[in-house]
């Protein structure tokens, strides 16, 4: 928890000091961006029990400094209903991840940037259950990273379209107790590719 509220620390002091120049480092603009994405799991499991696509919703600020870069501090939600492979149970997902991040933002043309980024990733994990072999509601929060590519153009005096692609590596370790009449959780892999479209204000 310490070394979280000492990034978020950074981060926000970093937004505070607005367009002021910080040891040569000239701070621009703010940014706030709303992103819709399908999520394309690669674990096998995942996908048999809740989906081939599931959809993520987003919200990211973000802060420039120099000319090409900007960090990023940005929440998402993803979630879905699923069924147990073997016995057809109902089970729930609910994901939040939680990432911050650095973007290299390169202009192609007055009107479209390329841009690269790496983070990393704090994810909240929810399962519930109706299973009588599980228990019926996990909570579980783990460490993982995201790369991301995207294209953004300008449409109209602030306004931006962000066209992006990620890959989302994030896993989920359960301990394994042995009880009667429960059977054993396995390890749990998020990772996967997301694809999606984003409207970003700048402020």
């Amino acid at each position: 928890m310490k070394k979280i509220k000492y990034t978020l620390s950074f981060f926000f002091l970093f937004l505070a000091s607005g367009y002021q120049n910080l040891d040569g480092l000239e701070v621009s603009q703010f940014e706030v961006e709303t992103k819709v994405s399908a999520f394309f799991p690669t674990c096998r499991l995942v996908r048999e029990v809740y989906s081939n696509v599931i959809p993520e919703y987003e919200l990211e600020i973000h802060q420039s400094f120099y000319d090409e870069w900007q960090i990023w501090l940005g929440a998402g939600y993803l979630g879905n209903i699923g069924e147990s492979v073997e016995f057809h149970n109902r089970t729930t997902l609910k994901l939040v991840p939680v990432s911050l991040g650095l973007k290299f933002d390169y202009p192609l043309s007055d009107c479209a940037h390329f841009q690269a980024g790496i983070g990393g990733v704090w994810s909240f994990l929810w399962l519930d259950d109706e299973s009588h072999y599980v228990h019926k509601h996990v909570s579980k929060n783990s460490f993982g990273g995201v790369f991301r590519l995207g294209l953004v153009f300008h449409i109209e005096d602030c306004f931006y379209l962000d066209f992006f692609s990620e890959y989302f590596h994030q896993r989920f370790n359960f301990e394994h107790h042995y009880e009667e009449h429960y059977t054993v959780r396995n390890n749990v892999d998020f990772s996967g590719i997301k694809a999606g479209i984003g409207l970003v204000l700048k402020f």
